[in-house]
């Protein structure tokens, strides 16, 4: 498992601490619950790093997740279907890079304990 915030900091990439929670009462295309975020300041879509970390929210505010932007030597897969999972599950065991150490449930499937739910990261290295 890796760290997240540990490693937003390592490179130094905008990021945003926000509040997520799942609203049983609004469901996704395939019927599970979706989730709600809260915090997301005005402007933080050109966030730089330095402006992330000068951020103060406002008061009483309890983030619990960090929303951040991918460096651009890295790749995030997102996997929200069952059959995608297992399709990327078996294109990334082909290549021998399926590795447990870059993966993380979502927080809908760590929260409803959906196993397909997950982020694989990759760093990129090219010459």
């Amino acid at each position: 498992m890796i760290n997240i915030e540990k490693f937003v900091l390592d490179n130094e990439t905008p990021f945003c601490k926000i509040f997520t929670k799942i609203n049983t009462n609004i469901k996704d295309s395939i019927g599970n619950p979706k989730k709600e975020i809260t915090g997301f300041p005005r402007g933080y879509t050109k966030f730089t790093f330095e402006d992330s970390i000068n951020y103060k929210p406002y008061s009483g505010f309890k983030p619990n997740q960090i929303a951040f932007k991918i460096p651009n030597n890295y790749i995030v897969i997102d996997t929200d279907d069952e059959n995608n999972y297992k399709l990327i599950k078996i294109i990334l065991k082909h290549f021998d890079i399926y590795e447990k150490t870059c993966i993380t449930k979502s927080f809908r499937g760590h929260k409803l304990n959906i196993s397909y739910k997950k982020h694989l990261g990759y760093a990129v290295f090219y010459d």
